[in-house]
């Protein structure tokens, strides 16, 4: 069982990882602006 639960949470932390790279960047961009117009 730790075998298949273990790559498949490390693929999850992955894919989670890879999702804050890609859209997480534009959230923070979208809060300094904010946050600058502000």
């Amino acid at each position: 069982m730790a075998g298949i639960v273990c790559p498949a949470s490390a693929r999850a932390a992955l894919g989670v990882a890879g999702f804050l790279q890609t859209f997480g960047i534009n959230n923070w961009n979208y809060l300094l602006l904010s946050q600058i117009n502000l």
